[in-house]
């Protein structure tokens, strides 16, 4: 699942922002933290509020910044509230074998 991992070195893009200097702005993700993400785009660092903003990872991932204002260390601790915010069931029961 995209929202748990590593975003550092990807490709990102802007996509929804309600800021519209913000918009399109493409690049790799150089750092982050637990509420912004720092795009390096040709050699100027940009930073970017995650909060009512969605990005593109890969050119083919959609995020929502809401989702993942956690610290990137903490994102997989937090892996049940991301499911949980995106309507998606977990199935925890597990057959056991007696």
């Amino acid at each position: 699942m995209i929202y748990i991992d590593e975003f550092i070195g990807r490709e990102i893009e802007v996509y929804e922002t309600p800021n519209r200097a913000e918009k399109k702005i493409k690049g790799r993700v150089a750092d982050e933290t637990k509420n912004t993400i720092i795009i390096d785009v040709n050699g100027y660092i940009k930073k970017i509020p995650k909060y009512q903003r969605k990005f593109v990872i890969d050119g083919k991932n959609i995020i929502d910044g809401s989702l993942i204002m956690f610290r990137p260390e903490d994102r997989l601790k937090e892996y049940r509230r991301i499911l949980k915010k995106l309507g998606v069931e977990r199935n925890d029961n597990k057959k056991h074998r007696n």
